[in-house]
């Protein structure tokens, strides 16, 4: 029995297993946690998705007061933008949501980079992770 356990387990690691978060009571942050001043900064995730996740199922809504804003979020570490998640303000001043998958360094952490200004909303909340 053990043996199929822990063939399991290597399954699960090579394979990758979706943990549903559940149904938390608010948003993780909000646009007093951000800084929008078009540089990168860290955001820390470890006391949300648990050890060992390698990816978070983030759900991002936002209001801007002008369009094209632009906003981008990584594996902390990472010293490109092609392989980052992407946000944009369309629309000036209506909300606006998205889900993003961004792939954590195993410190949980990532980073973000959002463009300078007019930032009024933002609820950050992760969904669940990856393992």
């Amino acid at each position: 029995m053990l043996r199929y356990f822990i063939a399991f387990l290597d399954y699960v690691r090579q394979q990758g297993i979706y943990i549903y978060r559940g149904d938390p009571a608010a948003a993780d942050f909000d646009q007093t946690d951000f800084t929008d001043d078009n540089a990168w900064h860290d955001l820390d995730l470890s006391n949300i998705a648990p050890e060992h996740a390698k990816a978070v199922d983030v759900s991002f809504i936002f209001i801007n007061s002008a369009s094209s804003k632009i906003g981008n979020f990584r594996r902390k570490g990472q010293t490109n933008i092609h392989n980052s998640a992407v946000i944009a303000s369309n629309v000036p001043n209506l909300p606006q949501a998205t889900d993003l998958t961004i792939a954590l360094d195993p410190n949980r952490k990532i980073e973000y980079r959002l463009d300078a200004g007019g930032w009024s909303y933002i609820r950050f909340t992760v969904k669940g992770w990856w393992y």
